[in-house]
């Protein structure tokens, strides 16, 4: 059984050790990550068997940026999943392509 983008955003925090509790939209799912100052967005697409990230920046009021960088895996492998957000992080940070 394919996991909800919810069940997904809560098993990232478990991993990553994160304090914040996944917010729900539609089949999807936001982490508010407010210690790091950034946010990571993630929807599933069962009939994929994808899963998409969608990253940014939480501004000093606390509303979330636009996206400024995303990705997408086809696992639910966590440590795969993990890597990919890595890299996410890291588009993210250096301001380079948002895209893949």
């Amino acid at each position: 059984m394919e996991m909800t983008a919810y069940e997904l955003a809560t098993r990232i925090t478990e991993a990553r050790g994160w304090t914040c509790t996944p917010q729900s939209f539609d089949g999807q799912a936001r982490l508010m990550v407010l210690e790091e100052q950034r946010w990571l967005g993630v929807t599933t697409v069962p009939a994929q068997s994808a899963t998409h990230g969608h990253a940014g920046t939480i501004r000093a009021d606390g509303t979330p940026t636009a996206s400024v960088a995303e990705t997408s895996a086809h696992s639910t492998d966590m440590d795969g999943l993990l890597q990919e957000l890595e890299r996410l992080w890291k588009r993210r940070d250096s301001g380079g392509p948002p895209h893949l």
